[in-house]
Order: structure tokens, then sequence, then C-alpha cells
């Protein structure tokens, strides 16, 4: 009999993990999938007003409109076939506010006993910036040095979108057919972006004819990034769910977010500080070059079967925790208890 058995808890074999993790990874990509469907429909809308207005600055402005309404609807449209997944209840003696930052003081107390996806979160907090920084350069380069319309932005973002579609169903299949691990998907992603990232810098340096010099080139790396992009930020939303403590996935996804949209003002701030010394963007891509080399050293030191061990050990503690607490009578104070108290008091008083 296994001796964590009597607590609730049993530690997974090798080979269910195993299975768990494909399958959460077969989900994410599904849903990756049926996500650029969606953003296709939403874009290739935006590009029809932009064409059909003259690329005018009102049509840029009633396109961005035209993605808060089809957000703001869909969202509504599909509140009913939802399920209901009620919390625990609040406290008594608690407010929202005040509980929610017990919550999260809590949350961040774990961290000592959860090593693993501690590190995950600081590495995502470092290959997070990385990745939209590269982006956002990349929209930015096009525009101002290879002289982009509107249109063509738009159609810049159709594109990553389209072989986003095609990226999530390919690594889908790759990932099926050699069984690699969500670790191992995530830096071979990462990798790649690595490699992308250097060709926009490195080449620069020795000739004028390559590094993001040519429309062309533009149009090549928005296949590439976009066969890349859903695969590497749907792995790493499993990676951080295979490693969280079970029923606390709320706090830790929470903390996810702050690291990930916690870093998106450094990359901005950074590379417009190297623009201003060096007087190009493309030196910029230096800053999510090194993000990418330091977060990818640490994810490589996350032990997954350590994390998950330490997830199932600190939830295991928590509910044993709580059951010794609840095992403790409330102590009951009668009128008689007080008044023997009060005399107590009083003879200690005087002596």
């Amino acid at each position: 009999m296994d001796p964590n058995a009597s607590s609730g808890f049993v530690y997974s074999t090798a080979e269910q993990r195993k299975v768990e993790e494909q399958v959460s990874n077969d989900l994410s990509a599904w849903c990756a999938g049926a996500a650029n469907v969606g953003a296709l429909i939403v874009q290739g809308t935006c590009i029809g007003i932009s064409l059909g207005m003259g690329n005018t600055l009102l049509s840029l402005q009633i396109a961005i409109a035209f993605t808060g309404v089809w957000w703001l609807v869909w969202t509504i449209a599909v509140l009913p076939w939802l399920d209901a997944r009620p919390g625990p209840p609040l406290p008594k003696g608690h407010n929202w506010i005040a509980y929610s930052w017990s919550k999260n003081y809590q949350t961040f107390k774990a961290m000592r006993e959860l090593s693993q996806i501690t590190r995950f979160i600081f590495s995502w907090f470092l290959l997070s910036d990385g990745v939209n920084t590269v982006v956002a350069l990349l929209y930015v380069v096009t525009y101002q040095d290879l002289r982009f319309s509107h249109t063509k932005s738009l159609c810049m973002t159709m594109v990553i979108s389209a072989m986003a579609f095609v990226g999530a169903y390919l690594f889908l299949y790759i990932r099926q057919y050699w069984k690699l691990s969500t670790k191992f998907m995530l830096l071979f992603t990462l990798g790649l972006y690595f490699l992308l990232t250097a060709y926009f810098v490195v080449p620069t340096y020795f000739t004028t004819g390559f590094g993001l010099r040519h429309e062309w080139e533009a149009w090549v790396s928005l296949v590439y990034l976009g066969l890349i992009i859903s695969t590497f930020f749907g792995v790493a939303r499993v990676m951080m769910a295979e490693l969280c403590p079970e029923g606390d996935e709320n706090e830790w996804f929470s903390l996810f977010q702050l690291a990930d949209k916690g870093s998106s003002w450094i990359g901005p701030f950074v590379t417009g500080a190297i623009q201003s010394v060096t007087g190009e963007f493309r030196a910029g891509f230096w800053f999510p070059l090194a993000l990418f080399a330091a977060g990818g050293a640490l994810l490589m030191t996350v032990d997954m079967d350590k994390g998950k061990d330490e997830a199932i050990r600190y939830k295991r503690n928590e509910r044993a925790k709580h059951a010794l607490l609840s095992s403790i009578p409330p102590i009951l104070v009668t009128r008689e208890s007080a008044s023997l108290h009060n005399d107590s008091a009083q003879d200690l008083k005087e002596l």
C-alpha cells in the first residue's frame, strides 16, 4: 500500500504523468487552432474596412473598435454554455479585497516550498518580454524602415495568425510522433525564436543585404514567427499547469500572468533607449536576444518531476494543517467562566 494513500494523494507514475502531459498539450494545440481561426476572421474584416475607407486613420480606429465589439459579443454569447465553477465561500470577517491580498501573500510564501514553479515563473518573466519585444520591433522596423502601410501591417497580423494555425497542428504532429515533453517543446521553440532574432541583428554587422533589409525578408520572417508562436505560448501554459498545486491554479496563474504582463514595459523602454543611442531600431534586437539566453538558461534548470512532487507534497501538507485546525474544538466562553476569570484576575491584582 502506498504510504501517501491515507492522505488522499498518490504520487503519479512516470507513465501516468506522460499521458497527462500529452493530453494537456493536445488540448492546448486544438484550442490554439480554433483561436487562430477567429483571429483570421477578425483580421480579414479589419483589412476590408481599411481598404474600403482608403487606408485612413479613421479606418484604423474603426477596425480597432470592431475588434472590441467582436470580443464583447462573443464573450457574452458563450456565457450560458459555461459551467459554474464557484470557489470556496468567503471566510467570515473578511472582505474580498483583503482576502485576495492575503491569498497573494500566501502564494508568495509558498514559493519557498515550490522551487521549480518559482524558477519557471522567473524564466517566463524574461522570455515573455523577449518574445513580445521581438514582435513589436518587427512591426516598428517594417513600418519605419520598409515603409509598410496600415493595410500591410494588418496583413502581417493575418499572416501570423494563419501560420499560427498551421504551426499549432504541425508541432502537435511532431510532438505526438516523437512523444516529446512539454519542457523540450518550450526549449525547442525558444531556440527557433533565438535563431530568428539573431538573424535580425547579426548580419547587419557584415552586410547591408540581409538582416531585415528587404520586404521579402519581412514576409518570410512573419511566416517563420507564425509557425512557432502558438506552440511556444501553448506549451508554456501547459508547463505552468503541470507545476501548479491542485486547487490553487487561480493564484498561480495570476502570478504567471503578472510575470507575463508585468515585464512588458521593460522591452519598449530598453529598445527605445538603444534606438536613441544607435539611431536605428535593429540594434534593439540584442535585448530580446539576451533575454532568451538568460531565460533559457534558467528554464533548463527546472526539474519537472521534482516540481510535480513538490506540488503534491505542498498540497498534502496544506490539507493536513487544515484538518488539524478543524479538529480543535471551539472554546466556549460562558457567563460563569467569564465571571470566574474576572474574580481570579481581581485576586491576583490584590496579591
